[in-house]
């Protein structure tokens, strides 16, 4: 009788060409979905980054063009400039005229609202009045 090894028959064959199988497949959608996946990520931060880019140049743009009509507009208006300086001339936070310096800033929102075009001035100045120091 001749001993011949097990591991050599017919279901080992095959179980072992099963796995084989089983494990290249795994292995090639693996490589395959890896790239793909990676190169449909990288599209779509592309994608975003260029909008979010868009938008904030566009946005800036807008800005700019309103910070322009504002200066326009407070750089010829005679008044504006007088009131602004009273402020900074006469505001002590140890001695604070609130009587005078309170009324200026109000005129001066008000003003603003009324008289510009530019919404950043208008939303710049509502910012004057609350920064009254207390008086006690």
């Amino acid at each position: 009788m001749l001993y011949r090894p097990k591991s050599f028959n017919l279901t080992n064959k095959l179980s072992f060409l099963l796995i084989v199988s089983i494990v290249m497949t795994v292995t090639i959608l693996q490589i395959y979905f890896n790239t793909f996946l990676a190169q449909k990520y990288r599209e779509q931060a592309q994608q975003r980054i260029n909008y979010t880019l868009d938008h904030f140049t566009t946005r800036v743009g807008l800005i700019k063009k309103e910070l322009r009509e504002g200066v326009l507009f407070i750089q010829d208006d005679e008044s504006f400039i007088a009131s602004i300086e009273l402020i900074n001339n006469y505001q002590d936070t140890q001695n604070y005229p609130a009587i005078l310096l309170d009324e200026e800033k109000k005129r001066l929102r008000n003003n603003c609202f009324i008289g510009s075009n530019s919404p950043s001035i208008a939303k710049l100045l509502p910012t004057i009045t609350t920064t009254i120091p207390s008086h006690t």
